[in-house]
């Protein structure tokens, strides 16, 4: 980076103002009418510092995301909102001395959003407006009606974005248009009524699970005579509207059928609410109004059981999410798992405990077996020593006749 006071020049050139959108590609600097006679050095600068330098053919670039070409014009790649500001072409002759000098002032803006509308009072027929943008710098906004435009200068401008009050009954669909100098965007319409409907139809609530292909809302015992034109509300928003055979839907991933049905599609947790529909008459009074809760919910997992502790006997059982985990989509069962405070090592000791004991003991049994046995092999010899043998008589008297 090199640093640069500027000097007197001779000529002053054009100082324009170039408004580019955050996120482009790149961003061109260049002055018309600039002389080429007598040029040996052209230099861009911004805040004193010098961006690049063009002497003869050599060129020098000194910043990050530059291109400085022949032709004296400055390329900003992917600029961002720290390339704002003040930039400076000065053009040197061969002596050093300052010929032209120009200045470009370079905006780099954030494109505005959707603009969102939503009736925030209605009250003795008049309705206060509010117009919302998430995203934007520098937003001004207008509005607009199928009946011409609206005086934006009776609203007020606020950190949320502009309120606008007005009579309703000189007003049909009402538009907003949020600005700035590097994009424009549009809100959907939305038509005021202070005016109740005449009847309420039976609300209810519903209830899918996220990432499902579909769902549709619709009332049971929608009248349908005298009915002109079906509209569709999510948060004083219209979402889709049905008049005669004309059907208009200003809602990404949905569809409203000639029957009166909306369909939501791949419907997620950001389509979660009040979705209200109206029928008017063919002078566009309200006839009916009717609404659905749409709840939108993760479908619980398979829960698992844990076995937490175990001691003395007693268990104590843990599930993540429940043995049987349900909510109003959906419904799981854990795997079955059967509580055993012998588990692991301790079953296994438990186990090699046994078969020791058993494999002893049947040896015991063997040992003390086979000591009987010779015993009793043992026992024969040693009674004929000790126990006399009686004899009768005449096996005496046969003892004695014999030599």
């Amino acid at each position: 980076m090199q640093f640069y006071f500027p000097l007197a020049c001779e000529r002053g050139l054009e100082e324009r103002v170039i408004f580019i959108r955050s996120g482009g590609e790149f961003v061109s600097l260049s002055m018309s009418a600039v002389p080429s006679a007598a040029v040996s050095k052209l230099i861009w600068k911004s805040e004193n510092r010098v961006v690049a330098k063009l002497k003869s053919e050599d060129i020098t670039v000194y910043r990050d995301r530059a291109s400085l070409f022949p032709n004296g014009t400055l390329d900003l790649h992917k600029p961002d909102k720290n390339d704002r500001g003040a930039f400076y072409l000065e053009g040197f002759d061969a002596g050093g001395k300052c010929m032209f000098r120009g200045r470009i002032q370079l905006e780099v803006q954030d494109p505005v959003s959707v603009p969102t509308v939503s009736m925030v009072s209605c009250d003795s027929g008049h309705v206060e407006l509010m117009c919302e943008v998430e995203r934007g710098d520098n937003v001004s906004f207008w509005w607009n009606t199928s009946g011409g435009s609206l005086d934006s200068n009776h609203g007020v401008t606020t950190e949320r974005g502009h309120l606008l009050s007005v009579r309703t009954p000189t007003m049909g669909e009402v538009v907003c248009t949020a600005y700035n100098n590097v994009s424009m965007e549009t809100s959907t319409p939305i038509k005021p009524d202070c005016h109740a409907c005449k009847k309420g139809l039976a609300g209810r609530v519903i209830f899918i699970r996220s990432r499902v292909e579909l769902v549709s809302l619709s009332l049971p015992t929608v009248p349908s005579a005298g009915v002109s034109k079906l509209i569709w509300k999510s948060e004083n928003r219209v979402v889709a509207k049905l008049k005669s055979e004309d059907i208009t839907v200003y809602r990404d991933r949905a569809n409203l059928f000639p029957n009166g049905t909306l369909v939501l599609h791949k419907p997620d947790k950001k389509d979660r609410g009040t979705f209200q529909m109206e029928g008017f008459d063919a002078g566009g009074k309200c006839m009916f109004s009717g609404s659905i809760q749409l709840e939108v919910q993760d479908a619980v997992s398979t829960p698992a059981v844990s076995m937490v502790s175990c001691d003395s006997g007693r268990v104590e059982l843990r599930c993540k999410v429940v043995c049987m985990a349900y909510n109003n989509v959906n419904m799981e069962t854990s795997t079955p798992i059967k509580p055993d405070c012998h588990g692991g090592f301790f079953s296994t000791y438990m186990t090699v405990h046994h078969v020791l004991w058993a494999v002893i003991t049947f040896l015991l049994t063997l040992f003390i077996l086979h000591q009987c046995k010779v015993l009793r092999a043992q026992g024969t010899p040693e009674s004929s020593q000790h126990h006399p043998v009686v004899l009768t008589g005449s096996e005496q008297n046969l003892k004695e006749e014999t030599p």
